[in-house]
């Protein structure tokens, strides 16, 4: 049985609400790991680096989860880049209020957990789908596993956004999305 939280309210005393427009990072790769964002509105894509100059998607989520979670799990810095890619309003949690709060609020903790938890199921179907599927079998797998992640909201995902998640170039997910009918146009707000 899950607690409700109300992410219009502050989840603990010492959050602080952020607002970031379309395209700003929330967390850079390598930057002191000093706050933790639990995203209340819009959506947010996760990226780690990979060769020199590109990074790997790994992740896009929304209103209920976490990103910047490096402080958290102990770590000085962050691991992953968090871009949003529509408008996003998130609450900022330092990590160490964050881990001493945990235990009185079980509402909290619940939500942490789940989105923990949803967060690892993204990151295995999609390592499994990388390896074992076709780009077409990959599109509605990722598309259908991006739905607790996004707390309910349809992807703001670009033919480029859902071909760096899937593990593709562009235009094989493109002909592979025509060919299916998976994927709509993408939204006016993700741009192309």
């Amino acid at each position: 049985m899950g607690f409700a939280i109300d992410l219009a309210a502050p989840p603990t005393p010492f959050a602080v609400e952020r607002r970031f427009r379309r395209g700003s990072f929330l967390v850079l790769a390598g930057a002191p790991a000093g706050a933790a964002y639990l995203i209340r509105a819009g959506q947010v894509r996760v990226s780690v680096p990979a060769a020199p100059g590109r990074e790997t998607t790994t992740a896009f989520l929304g209103p209920g989860q976490l990103v910047g979670l490096g402080g958290v799990l102990g770590r000085p810095t962050y691991h992953a880049f968090a871009r949003a890619v529509t408008r996003v309003v998130a609450w900022s949690l330092p990590p160490e209020g964050l881990l001493a709060w945990l235990p009185g609020d079980p509402a909290l903790l619940d939500l942490v957990l789940s989105a923990l938890s949803q967060r690892l199921a993204l990151a295995e179907g999609l390592l499994r789908d990388v390896a074992l599927y076709r780009v077409a079998a990959r599109i509605p797998d990722a598309l259908e596993r991006l739905g607790p992640c996004l707390g309910g909201e349809p992807p703001a995902l670009t033919r480029g956004a859902l071909a760096a998640l899937v593990g593709a170039r562009r235009e094989t997910v493109s002909r592979a999305a025509h060919a299916a009918g998976a994927v709509p146009a993408a939204p006016a707000a993700a741009g192309r």
